[in-house]
Parts: structure tokens; sequence; C-alpha cells
């Protein structure tokens, strides 16, 4: 699967989508629908515990969706993150 293109949105959706859940089932209680949407397709970059509150609302675990992002990423030669990453962990 060559998805090396798709924003961490884009592949947010596809996840949505196929678990059959909508925008406002997704955003409820985390964000505005907009911001869902500016999301989606690339156009923001959101904060990681919004992105965790995202991904709990339509029933996928973190794990799961790094897994989807890292075959959507499979065709890189170093399968590592792109330099771009948005999500950044300070310990």
């Amino acid at each position: 699967m060559e998805n090396d293109n798709k924003s961490y949105g884009e592949i947010f959706k596809t996840i949505r989508l196929s678990k059959g859940r909508d925008e406002k089932k997704a955003c409820t209680g985390v964000c505005s629908r907009s911001t869902l949407r500016c999301f989606e397709v690339g156009g923001n970059v959101i904060k990681f515990h919004t992105f965790i509150k995202l991904l709990k609302n339509i029933d996928v675990l973190a794990e799961e969706y790094f897994d989807a992002f890292k075959n959507c990423t499979a065709s890189s030669t170093d399968n590592k993150f792109p330099s771009s990453y948005p999500l950044t962990m300070k310990m």
C-alpha cells in the first residue's frame, strides 16, 4: 500500500470511516467539526492529547492507529516516521 503522501489526519479519516464513525461522533467533547475536517485533510496539526481523545471517540487505540500509519508509510526506505512528524513527547 503506497500512501507516503497521506497526512496523519488523512489516515485518521480513513480509519474513522472504516469504523463507520461520523464526524460528530469523532469530535464530540474534543474539538469543533471544522477543526476535525481541517486535520483530516492535512490542513493543521493538533495537540497530542487532542489526537488521543479523537482516537478514543472512534474506538481506536493509539497502537492501532500507529500500526496503520506504519503500514501506509511502509514503502519508505527506513520505515521511520518522517522528519515532519508533529507529535512529540517531552519527559
